[in-house]
């Protein structure tokens, strides 16, 4: 089910657009062949405007995730459209501390290593 189609922002544009126009905008920047035909600049500029968008997203999302939690404590509830349900996680288990693991060699157990990318914001300080 698609939502509803006054919901979509763009903020580069600072309005509210139609489900069409939105598709039209989703299309743009994600797909592989649009995204090949961008500079490195547009690339890097437009992942930094969406990565700043993440960061506040997930500001809000945390907020509102303690708000939720600290009204609904019971479990299994769904509230409103949501699900909320609490599940108890049992603690890691902290190798180093068990005396029988002290001498063996736990790397040759280890799974295959694998590539792994990190991009981050490169933080500008400014001197006075």
């Amino acid at each position: 089910m698609m939502p509803d189609p006054s919901n979509f922002f763009l903020p580069e544009q600072d309005k509210m657009i139609d489900e069409q126009d939105f598709n039209e905008w989703l299309k743009k920047f994600t797909s592989e062949k649009s995204m090949s035909n961008l500079s490195a600049q547009e690339l890097s500029t437009r992942w930094l405007q969406i990565h700043r968008q993440l960061k506040d997203l997930e500001k809000e999302e945390k907020s509102l995730r303690v708000a939720l939690t600290t009204r609904y404590q019971e479990t299994n509830l769904e509230p409103f459209g949501i699900k909320i349900t609490k599940t108890l996680r049992r603690g890691n288990i902290d190798y180093s501390n068990i005396p029988e693991l002290k001498d063996v060699d736990l790397e040759k157990y280890r799974a295959d290593s694998s590539d792994m990318y990190r991009i981050s914001e490169i933080k500008v300080s400014v001197d006075e």
